[in-house]
């Protein structure tokens, strides 16, 4: 009785037991009988897998940031790309991710801030664009800001921005716009930027972009 007490025991302390002992026996196929190390070996066989390949994941509300997005996909290998398009829910294991925006008041849009608060442990890519293309320091600005969504367990490894075209109405309004009492002074402004943004991105743009991606 005092033997079998005594293994009992011993079983339930986890001394000299398989489950406590911390050694796992393995079948042929080189599964193991402990599941929490199976789990382990399946997590690392997937970041060997996952660790170079990528995703490019973008908003582009007139065709400027998927004009960018191409951009980067023509420089990248396609057989290690995972994942080409819009924000999605389904998860993404690739290690390095492009995230493409376009600018909504001083931000990126909301698709693209939704994704970029929700990821953990990535290496980041920003790219994207902005009717007015004031000056570096305007697009940093924006950066800055996007950059405050992105959870500190990831890496920012790279960020780009140029300008881009907008819609012929928002010209229209601005011309509207002088017709009324007392209009605001910058609209002269406002229509020059709008007419120097009518070719961007341009090829000169894309090439900076080519750069950028290239240096990573």
């Amino acid at each position: 009785a005092d033997w079998q007490g005594s293994e009992e025991e011993a079983r339930q302390k986890g001394v000299g037991g398989r489950r406590g002992s911390g050694i796992c026996g393995r079948d042929s196929g080189g599964h193991s009988d402990c599941p929490d190390t199976d789990a382990a070996l399946i997590r690392q066989e997937a970041f060997a897998m996952d660790k170079g390949r990528y995703s490019i994941i973008f908003s582009s509300l007139t065709g400027n940031t998927k004009k960018l997005a191409d951009t980067i996909r023509a420089v990248l290998p396609s057989e290690d790309c995972d994942y080409f398009g819009a924000p999605e829910t389904a998860e993404l294991h690739s290690e390095m991710l492009y995230v493409g925006f376009w600018t909504d008041k001083g931000n990126a849009d909301s698709a693209a801030l939704g994704l970029l608060s929700k990821l953990r442990n990535k290496k980041i890519f920003l790219f994207g664009t902005a009717g007015y293309g004031g000056s570096a320091a305007y697009f940093q600005k924006i950066l800055d800001h996007i950059k405050q969504s992105v959870d500190p367990s990831n890496t920012v490894v790279g960020e780009y921005m140029c300008q881009g075209k907008m819609p012929q109405t928002v010209r229209e309004r601005y011309i509207k716009m002088k017709s009324l009492p007392n209009p605001a002074p910058n609209l002269d402004m406002l229509i020059e930027n709008f007419d120097r943004a009518l070719s961007h991105p341009d090829e000169n743009d894309l090439k900076r972009l080519r750069l950028s991606v290239e240096k990573l």
